[in-house]
């Protein structure tokens, strides 16, 4: 075991885009890991979401939308390159701003998710966390188009 808790040996990143792209079309909108019943949870609870946006106030929620949307494309697309090029340093940067943004708006899947990145991110021997740590790019793509059409619901163009 390596000093994170993720299994020996030494694990090879480059493996990203295989993973990933063989990965693309089985995450739904709301798809998400399933429960012990066998039930999928929501890719993002809603409710957390409303809230957070009621306290930012009607000026202000539609300011908020924008810049989660933008955010979490960013996050994307550094996450996306830092698990290519194997860059541990930005995997763990981005994981603690995805960590932040995800457990903020009650996206729990994808707060898991980010956990496991910043776990690989420590231990360049990690294995047991590597297949959730690459499913964060497609996660967070399915996450951002649930944030555009709840903002279109809402009358917020982003």
């Amino acid at each position: 075991m390596g000093k994170h808790g993720c299994r020996q040996p030494r694990t090879n990143l480059s493996g990203a885009k295989k993973v990933r792209r063989s990965s693309e079309g089985g995450f739904g909108l709301t798809a998400g890991k399933m429960d012990h019943d066998g039930k999928s949870q929501p890719a993002l609870d809603e409710a957390a979401l409303s809230r957070l946006l009621v306290l930012a106030g009607p000026k202000d929620a539609a300011e908020l939308m924008r810049r989660l949307i933008k955010d979490i494309s960013q996050l994307a697309e550094g996450i996306s390159a830092s698990l290519l090029t194997q860059d541990r340093a930005a995997m763990h940067k981005h994981s603690h701003v995805l960590l932040a943004i995800s457990g903020t708006i009650g996206a729990q899947r994808v707060y898991e998710l980010a956990q496991a990145l910043n776990k690989c991110a420590k231990d360049e021997n990690c294995t047991e966390a590597l297949p959730e740590a690459l499913e964060v790019p497609s996660r967070l793509q399915g996450l951002i188009a649930r944030l555009r059409g709840l903002a279109d619901e809402r009358g917020i163009r982003v």
